[in-house]
């Protein structure tokens, strides 16, 4: 434009000395750069609108871009939030199926041991005691002290009473239960008092009150053996035990 300026001031200047012909030219001239100027501003300024709009694109695109991965941010944190709480209920279910299966187990082992048919007791008294006492002398205690239960329970009166009541006491004996067994013991004393099973029982409910640490007692009993049934065998190893506490003072 600065150009065309330049060449509208000196036209005048040289329309003085120029030809018709060259006036004609000239202005031809002029019109075509006219128009490659019009054409070159309407091209500057389309071009300026089309850098305009796509900066405005641009600047579009970062803020959808910007607010997508905002969303994208979101979608991920809440993800992880789900995938940690199925993670913890997936635990609670492992646990809680762990004690479904152990309580499974345990019904049908429970189902197995009322459907196994029961062994009869024997009729006999004499059966039922051999009975128990073979399962003290194989260690099972917990069955041998309810067959001699069974025994006393059925048989009070017979003459193995007092054989079955002590060694119901010696079942619990065994198995450490002191405070069972000398109630055990006990019952030996004052319902067979004649029985052949008192100096033992007598003996044994000694050494149960020395094992729950009751010496007192528990001397008192072997003393009483000793002064009662002094040549019993029992009252032997009274003595031996009373000396081996003496000599532990």
């Amino acid at each position: 434009m600065r150009n065309l300026r330049i060449l509208l001031f000196l036209l005048p200047l040289l329309l003085g000395c120029a030809t018709t012909e060259d006036i004609t030219y000239l202005e031809y001239r002029l019109f075509n750069l006219e128009e490659r100027v019009r054409k070159v501003e309407k091209q500057q300024r389309s071009l300026s609108q089309g850098l305009k709009d796509l900066g405005d694109q641009l600047r579009g695109s970062s803020s959808a871009m910007q607010s997508d991965l905002g969303t994208l941010k979101e979608r991920m944190e809440a993800l992880e939030e789900d995938q940690k709480a199925k993670g913890e209920l997936l635990q609670e279910l492992l646990v809680k199926l762990g004690k479904l299966e152990r309580d499974l187990k345990e019904l049908k082992e429970a189902k197995l041991r009322t459907s196994r048919p029961r062994r009869e007791l024997p009729k006999t008294p004499e059966e039922l005691y051999h009975l128990a006492f073979d399962a003290l002398r194989q260690g099972d205690y917990p069955r041998a002290s309810k067959l001699f239960s069974e025994f006393l329970k059925r048989f009070p009166e017979h003459e193995l009473a007092d054989n079955a009541q002590f060694w119901l006491g010696e079942c619990f004996f065994k198995q450490k239960d002191y405070e069972r067994a000398i109630l055990e013991y006990e019952k030996v004393l004052s319902r067979y008092p004649k029985g052949n099973k008192v100096p033992a029982a007598m003996l044994k409910e000694g050494l149960a009150f020395l094992a729950l640490g009751d010496e007192v007692t528990g001397r008192y009993l072997l003393q009483k053996l000793i002064k009662k049934y002094p040549s019993s065998p029992e009252a032997e190893l009274a003595r031996q035990r009373l000396k081996v506490l003496s000599e532990g003072r």
